[in-house]
């Protein structure tokens, strides 16, 4: 097979997502991402100086992605529209507690650069996470939602929910519909 001897990064990026998902970040390294890519393992090397450089910088583009779509987010008025809209948002998004997960896997000592994307990475996802909390904060003082369980427990519920494998067979927005069915009313049969 010829080799290319440019990538695309958004392409770069792409492939490495695929990888963390199919092999895990252990297993991840610049000859399968090259194989994957069709280019020698050099060529990655243009790009980055090694795997914890690349992995970072995956993660903190989609970090960066996912806050960006929420801050865009209207309805914070309406504490369980917007809720529900985030759902939908981290549902279509790529899995963020995934992204915590690979993130602290990470040796960040590697490289100051290294150092800053996990720093960015976790400094959004506390940005997140307080958005949510307000959000269900909101809620309670609207008398929304129980008051037994407190906001930061109702976040913490809430994103490892998401965190849940859905069916292959249901779509995101079907998805964020149950999630959402579960968050609010349990497990419980619905009564007629």
């Amino acid at each position: 097979m010829a080799r290319k001897k440019k990538v695309d990064e958004q392409e770069l990026m792409d492939v490495t997502g695929e990888l963390l998902l199919q092999v895990g970040y252990d297993k991840i390294n610049f000859k399968l991402v090259a194989y994957e890519l069709g280019v020698g393992r050099s060529t990655i090397y243009e790009y980055y100086a090694n795997k914890e450089e690349l992995v970072a910088e995956h993660l903190s583009r989609l970090m960066t992605l996912i806050t960006k779509r929420l801050d865009q987010l209207k309805d914070e008025d309406q504490p369980l529209i917007y809720l529900h809209k985030v759902i939908q948002l981290l549902i279509d998004s790529s899995n963020v507690l995934f992204i915590l997960e690979v993130a602290s896997s990470i040796n960040n000592t590697v490289s100051d650069t290294v150092a800053f994307k996990i720093g960015t990475v976790q400094t959004q996802y506390d940005w997140l996470f307080q958005k949510i909390s307000d959000c269900f904060e909101r809620s309670d003082r609207q008398g929304l939602l129980r008051q037994d369980i407190s906001a930061l427990m109702k976040t913490n519920i809430l994103l490892k929910i998401i965190y849940t494998q859905k069916d292959v067979d249901v779509s995101n927005e079907k998805w964020s519909e149950i999630l959402f069915s579960i968050l609010l009313e349990g497990l419980t049969k619905p009564k007629n």
